[in-house]
């Protein structure tokens, strides 16, 4: 988070339309949670896909 209070998500243009929507929703869901907080980084990736 920025000091304003604002995310940035940068998205590699080379990625299919699919794949880039994807990308994005998966960054929105971790501002979401707040996971940037969390030190583990191998549990929140595997929370935030659902697995």
């Amino acid at each position: 988070m920025e000091e304003d209070g604002y995310y940035t998500v940068v998205l590699n243009p080379a990625l299919s339309a699919d794949t880039t929507k994807k990308t994005k929703l998966h960054e929105i869901k971790h501002i979401l949670r707040r996971d940037f907080d969390n030190a583990d980084c191998n549990q929140v990736e595997s929370d935030v896909r659902g697995a």
